[in-house]
């Protein structure tokens, strides 16, 4: 499983005044690495699309989930927060909402299983 991520703001990825934050600051590209882990952190030439976001991820996972872009056009599952009782009438796609508790994981789950098996086990 991967997950996209859309961020409004600047993403985060290092403390503020470390080496690797001034470098990228300057302008640098950064890539941060350890036994088991790699972030990548670069400026883009152009805005990157969503489409191109799951392109370099896709043959790699079996699941892609996005977060953010509430406003696309693509399927969602809705986590509501905390007290919220529905969703935004605005907000299209919406194939599950999901209440605040201990479920959501398991609700959210069986919503990607049944859109899965809807969209695509023609295909299978």
């Amino acid at each position: 499983m991967a997950v996209v991520k859309h961020s409004h703001g600047p993403i985060e990825s290092d403390r503020e005044g470390s080496d690797t934050d001034r470098l990228f600051r300057l302008g640098a590209s950064v890539l941060a690495y350890n036994e088991s882990t790699v972030f990548v952190k670069k400026r883009l030439e152009e805005p990157l699309t969503l489409k191109d976001a799951i392109a370099q991820l896709r043959g790699e996972y079996d699941l892609i989930l996005v977060e953010g872009l509430k406003g696309s056009d693509i399927d969602k599952i809705w986590l509501l927060r905390e007290g919220e009782e529905q969703i935004d009438e605005t907000i299209s796609n919406v194939i599950a909402a999901l209440p605040w508790g201990e479920n959501r994981r398991a609700e959210a789950l069986i919503a990607i299983k049944k859109l899965f098996l809807e969209k695509y086990q023609r295909e299978l």
